[in-house]
Order: structure tokens, then sequence, then C-alpha cells
């Protein structure tokens, strides 16, 4: 038999369930941006670029030609220019690696994908856990 809930309804009543309300995610989100301001230091995935090997001015030379809003294939450019992770293999987040380099020597990768400002951040609502079962 059917239910005597419409989808729009059953779908409100699952997130209150299962997230958290709109405003506990902003307040959050506020508090996160406090403590990142208070000196905690950033997690960085990259490691030390002074011992990178690769051809890091080629790359910066290339990026700085394309025009904005071109679309990157990031992982594809490191996979071209061979940025290696400790092993010398290919880094499997090389293009991560690629974009905090060039960030790091003040290129703006943003003007590349216009709608991922660093600004415009969303509050994205966080899944409620339940209480761990004692054993």
């Amino acid at each position: 038999m059917g239910e005597q809930q419409s989808f729009a309804a059953r779908q409100q009543k699952r997130l209150a369930s299962s997230f958290e309300s709109v405003e506990a995610a902003r307040k959050r989100q506020n508090c996160e941006i406090e403590e990142e301001r208070s000196g905690k230091r950033e997690k960085t995935h990259s490691g030390n670029f002074d011992r990178m090997t690769w051809d890091k001015e080629t790359l910066k030379k290339e990026v700085e030609s394309k025009k904005d809003g071109e679309k990157i294939n990031w992982s594809e450019l490191a996979c071209r220019y061979h940025v290696t992770n400790k092993r010398r293999e290919i880094a499997k987040n090389g293009g991560q690696i690629v974009q905090e380099w060039l960030l790091n020597q003040g290129v703006n990768i943003h003007r590349f994908n216009p709608q991922r400002l660093p600004n415009k951040l969303r509050a994205r609502r966080k899944k409620k856990r339940g209480k761990k079962a004692e054993g």
C-alpha cells in the first residue's frame, strides 16, 4: 500500500533526523574559520616544493598563457610534467600539488573555474552520528 506522506515531506523528515540543521552548520563553519585564523597550521598535501624536480617554470608559463574560463585538467598537467611523490612515482594527487604550487607562486588559478571562488564557501550539513553501542 502507498504511504500517506508526500515525497517532499518524507525528504524533509529524513534530513531533519539524519543531518544537523542549516543554522548549526553555519555556526560550526564560523567556529572552524575562527580556529583557522587563530594560528592553527593548515594541512598541506603537497610536501616541500624545494625538493621537487619537475619543470616548474615551463608549467607556470603554460598556465599563465591560458585564457580566463578555459578548462584545465590538473591531473593531466601533473602527468605531463612528471610530478612525482617521495618514491619517484607519478603522484596520485599531482593535480592538487600543481595547483598548490601555482598558488604559492601567486598565479590566480581561480580564473579558470569562476564557479568555485574561494570566498564563496557553502555551509555543508554534517551527518548526525548515533550513540555507539556498548559491547
